[in-house]
């Protein structure tokens, strides 16, 4: 039971890990592409995926606003994760 227990821990984490690695990169790159250009890219990237998924044509216009506002708030929590990493590290170090 506790090997079971510790195995969906150590997936639990290491998907965190993966999804804070994902958006700290998507952060750095936002910095030097710029951060509308990185927002509505990954809106686009979105639409494409609910279009492969089946969403109606009349829902794009919603879905794009949706999209739009749902990476904004993944930048800022990139943003935040990254802040913390760099925090961390100093106290570490100094």
């Amino acid at each position: 039971m506790f090997r079971n227990m510790g195995r969906i821990i150590i997936r639990v984490l290491s998907w965190l890990a993966r999804m804070m690695f994902r958006l700290a990169t998507i952060c750095i790159t936002s910095i030097w592409v710029g951060v509308p250009t990185s927002v509505h890219r990954i809106a686009d990237s979105w639409i494409t995926e609910a279009t492969a998924a089946g969403i109606p044509l009349g829902y794009h216009p919603t879905v794009r606003v949706c999209a739009i506002v749902v990476a904004y708030i993944c930048l800022l929590l990139g943003w935040l994760v990254l802040a913390s990493f760099t925090v961390f590290i100093l106290r570490i170090l100094f």
